[in-house]
């Protein structure tokens, strides 16, 4: 069966912007707007880290789905590190429970490389393909590149190709800080649907918002204000725009990924703040 990544890379990015995104911006960029620029840039960072979750979950249990279940199962695909799958299945219910564990576990995938350790627990019942489906992703000391993930992730389908995701979580960077995130999304496969044995022509849609607090200690309001559109084969979001309101003062900062699923699969953005529109050249490696 095709791997299910239509209902992965959840949050606003599949890999806009990670952990510690660095960029390349415009030389005359205001020293004001360069807070707000950074600000943006993290908001995404953490979509990113709880996108590679469920790029994880996505991989883990197509393996599963192709092996026998209830043993142990090591899915490392020739990647560095050791990543292993345990699963328990309630035949009555429909239903499953999937531990990954990971042991300084590299993988390089969708062009960027990642460290994990810890632990996913997937608990699923039924399928994406099914009349019902719903996935329960939480961690147990998991990390990212260092980072702590917490929280607790839902997929529920709503209807034909059409799920509803949920998170309410936190990460803690390897500073100490945090970035608090809470949102309702949902995602359409829009492309690719009617080739089950060919990931790589996937194209989706998603919409929603979320909200949260920054590093900084800074409340904010994430709006996808145009459908973001994500293709399996790019690093990066090809379209759709995002409306981010940070702090007291509701500053607004637009976040443009490109026009349509034509546009290049290059991670350049354009971010505008107060009318000052700034080009920015994300990184899928940090």
């Amino acid at each position: 069966m095709k791997k299910h990544l239509y209902y992965s890379l959840l949050g606003i990015s599949m890999i806009a912007l990670v952990g510690t995104t660095s960029c390349k911006k415009d030389d005359n960029t205001s020293v004001d707007n360069v807070s707000y620029l950074s600000y943006a840039k993290e908001a995404d960072q953490v979509d990113s880290y709880l996108d590679e979750v469920s790029n994880e979950a996505d991989e883990v249990m197509f393996a599963a789905e192709s092996k026998s279940l209830g043993t142990d199962s090591s899915i490392d695909q020739g990647s560095k590190g050791r990543r292993v799958r345990y699963t328990h299945r309630y035949y009555d219910q429909n239903k499953r429970i999937d531990t990954i564990k990971y042991e300084n576990f590299v993988s390089k995938r969708q062009g960027f490389t990642r460290t994990k350790n810890g632990m996913i627990i997937i608990e699923q019942t039924g399928g994406p393909l099914q009349d019902t489906f719903v996935r329960k992703i939480t961690f147990s000391n998991f990390t990212i590149n260092g980072h702590s993930i917490e929280g607790t992730k839902i997929i529920t389908k709503v209807a034909n190709y059409t799920f509803s995701i949920t998170f309410e979580g936190k990460i803690t960077f390897k500073d100490g800080t945090t970035h608090t995130r809470s949102y309702t999304r949902t995602r359409t496969w829009i492309a690719g649907y009617d080739t089950p044995l060919n990931v790589w022509d996937d194209v989706y849609s998603i919409e929603g918002s979320a909200q949260g607090t920054n590093r900084k200690g800074i409340s904010y309001t994430h709006t996808i204000t145009s459908p973001l559109i994500i293709k399996a084969t790019c690093a990066y979001i090809v379209a759709g725009t995002v409306e981010l309101i940070v702090g007291k003062n509701q500053k607004t900062i637009t976040i443009n990924y490109g026009e349509n699923e034509n546009s290049p699969c290059d991670g350049t953005v354009t971010v505008t703040v107060d009318g000052e529109t700034n080009r920015i050249q994300l990184d899928a490696n940090e």
